[in-house]
């Protein structure tokens, strides 16, 4: 049985792979693998109930319906031929159950274009390399790395790194970590040059981990210590009613305007500076009276450039 399923399971590979370069012709793929014509149509109509968009270019022979393409699905040839078979597998087990798995092919196959949902992920997209597979390994296994990073090419780094996270934020992939004095780090992705597993293991912390799930950007860190109150106008409050724009966001008073009054604690200026510049006019800081000035002063100076 284990044999016939990974028989399967190799065929459809390689059909899908065909299908992606051009068409199948059902007699020639019969020959070329060794096996019945009915079972290259089986096969045929196991990728059709799966979800997979066939067309019928003439008797014998199928490609996939014009602009779909394995290259716009988040799923590999190898994962797709796994969710093919898995609809075979089910059917013995009733309509019920063979009607989910069909339609949970039909959600992961559906290309990103035709999907009802935009997510914008980074302009500095995700891309398998061999530092980020070193680091996803260090994450599984928690053990610490060495990486060269360098933030300018003519200045490199090197650090001692315990990762925990990789992370999304801002248009750019970051590894989120701590370092050889227990501090958290947050290192772009692209500037990582080389990395080196140490095979020393580590306990993730548990501090650290918190401290990420708090925030709302990279520019943080563990010690949590100031205290900011900002005042939200009338027109944009409802976005803060429904979303935390900022770390341990809390609504203090709802005022009969319809303004808010949110308390936040940050470790960082930059947690409340950035996410705080695109809703200007319309949002104040009360406290500290030092973070204030800080913003007046950065929005004078970006004025008084030419």
């Amino acid at each position: 049985m284990k044999e016939k399923t990974l028989n399967k399971l190799t065929r459809t590979i390689y059909l899908l792979n065909v299908l992606d370069s051009g068409n199948i012709d059902i007699p020639r793929e019969a020959e070329e693998l060794g096996v019945t014509v009915r079972t290259i149509q089986r096969d045929i109509l196991n990728l059709e109930a799966a979800g997979i968009p066939l067309y019928k270019v003439k008797p014998g022979t199928y490609s996939f319906t014009e602009g779909f393409s394995l290259k716009k699905l988040q799923l590999s040839k190898e994962e797709l031929s796994a969710l093919v078979l898995l609809l075979e597998l089910a059917r013995p087990f009733g309509s019920k159950f063979e009607n989910l798995i069909s339609n949970l092919n039909q959600r992961l196959i559906c290309p990103l274009e035709e999907s009802p949902y935009y997510f914008q992920i980074a302009s500095s997209a995700y891309e398998k390399s061999a530092v980020t597979q070193a680091l996803e390994q260090a994450i599984h296994t928690h053990t610490a790395v060495y990486l060269t990073f360098a933030a300018d090419p003519t200045k490199k780094l090197n650090y001692y790194l315990q990762p925990l996270k990789l992370l999304h934020s801002g248009g750019f992939w970051y590894v989120f970590g701590l370092n050889d004095r227990k501090q958290i780090k947050t290192l772009r992705l692209d500037r990582i040059l080389e990395i080196k597993n140490t095979q020393e293991a580590f306990t993730p912390s548990k501090t650290a981990l918190d401290a990420l799930k708090a925030s709302t950007s990279v520019f943080f860190n563990e010690r949590v210590k100031n205290r900011v109150i900002l005042k939200i106008e009338t027109n944009i409050a409802s976005y803060f009613e429904k979303r935390n724009y900022f770390p341990r966001q809390k609504i203090v008073t709802k005022h009969s305007d319809g303004s808010l009054t949110l308390e936040t604690t940050i470790s960082q200026d930059e947690e409340v500076l950035l996410p705080l510049m695109p809703w200007l006019p319309h949002i104040h800081i009360v406290e500290p009276i030092s973070l204030k000035h800080t913003l007046h002063n950065t929005l004078k100076k970006y004025l008084q450039q030419d």
